[in-house]
């Protein structure tokens, strides 16, 4: 390799020290650059030149040299969670994707999308922050977050596990919606409910559900007939499927309030196998509405979440954030919908005797 001239190694340590500074500071003189690197001021006005050129610096007459100011990249960042990799294929998260695209593709910016592991190898910042702002879906790392918000670059959570304060985010009203599924569950005659969730700690839309579905028990006078049974978060094996079923001989309900369509549809692959008829002995509710709940036999009663309008909403917000050069924003909950299919109905005339009970094991519901 051929080896430098003097001005490109100028050039090069200036480019390095520069890479460090924020755009519109003002670099020193030639003349101090002169007695601090010991090279002629021609040589520094080269290497200066050249930087000139190539956009990093810019000079103002008769003010000095400066960082330029680049523009802002049109390059938005899309990042979801590495460790959850079977959401990463769900049509949960396409859609989702797909309001985030639409609403970019409108203000003329484009979806980069990546994943992560952890706070300590955030995507997209390789030196300079490579994209103008980031929308994280199911964030779980407060630490990430921190990354892009020290570095100044916006960033919106989309469905988050877990907050950050100040950070803005965009979600269903989770609470409301579980809420709603209860008591369309209670309406139709149902006294023993029980809420089947995933065996995940520290997940905001988790125990968001979760309240929203004991505050309908509370509010129908249901609320010392409460059971929250937890199977496991990803596809139920045979010890989750047996465990549902003897949860069920023992508590006898009449109808199940789901986490979401995914834990919905296990319910029903679980009964199936059992032998327990839908809906005639057990009615069950989703949440999401995924795509699933319809594609299921029978077809699921479900909380319809707006997803392609959660991607939609947190790209906006995330363009005003860009705009106005804030870090800092609202949370926002969007309305949810319940969608009654097939697999809700009253229920059965001959009853259940085994009434339900609080569970009280030690870090559950």
């Amino acid at each position: 390799m051929p080896r430098k001239h003097k001005y490109e190694q100028v050039r090069d340590v200036l480019r390095k020290r520069i890479s460090d500074y924020p755009p519109g500071l003002k670099i020193s003189s030639i003349a101090k650059l002169h007695k601090e690197l010991s090279v002629s001021t021609q040589t520094i006005n080269r290497a200066i030149s050249d930087l000139v050129d190539e956009g990093i610096l810019e000079r103002q007459s008769r003010r000095g040299t400066f960082v330029s100011r680049p523009e802002k990249s049109r390059i938005i960042g899309f990042i979801w969670p590495e460790t959850i990799r079977r959401l990463t294929r769900h049509p949960y998260m396409a859609a989702i994707l797909h309001g985030a695209q639409m609403k970019a593709r409108s203000g003329d910016r484009h979806l980069l999308v990546a994943s992560y592991t952890d706070g300590t190898h955030p995507a997209f910042l390789d030196g300079k922050p490579q994209v103008a702002g980031l929308l994280i879906l199911f964030n779980n790392d407060v630490q990430l977050v921190k990354a892009y918000i020290d570095r100044g670059v916006p960033v919106v959570l989309i469905d988050p596990f877990v907050r950050e304060r100040g950070v803005p985010f965009v979600t269903s009203d989770d609470c409301l919606g579980s809420h709603e599924a209860t008591m369309h569950l209670v309406n139709l005659g149902h006294r023993r409910i029980v809420h089947v969730t995933v065996d995940l700690s520290n997940c905001i839309p988790l125990e968001s559900r979760i309240r929203g579905y004991k505050d309908a028990m509370l509010e129908a006078g249901l609320g010392g007939m409460t059971y929250v049974h937890r199977g496991p978060f990803e596809r139920w094996d045979e010890a989750g499927g047996e465990a549902f079923l003897d949860m069920l001989r023992s508590v006898q309900p009449t109808a199940c309030c789901c986490f979401n369509d995914d834990v919905a549809a296990g319910v029903a692959r679980v009964c199936h196998e059992g032998r327990i008829g839908i809906p005639d002995e057990l009615s069950i509710v989703g949440y999401d509405d995924s795509g699933i709940a319809g594609e299921t036999w029978p077809p699921i009663t479900t909380v319809r979440v707006p997803l392609e309008e959660l991607g939609h909403t947190a790209m906006r917000l995330l363009d005003q954030l860009i705009e106005e050069d804030h870090l800092t924003g609202p949370g926002i909950l969007l309305p949810t919908q319940i969608i009654e299919r097939a697999s809700t109905k009253a229920p059965s005339t001959r009853g259940l005797q085994t009434p339900c009970v609080e569970e009280d094991t030690a870090g559950r519901y």
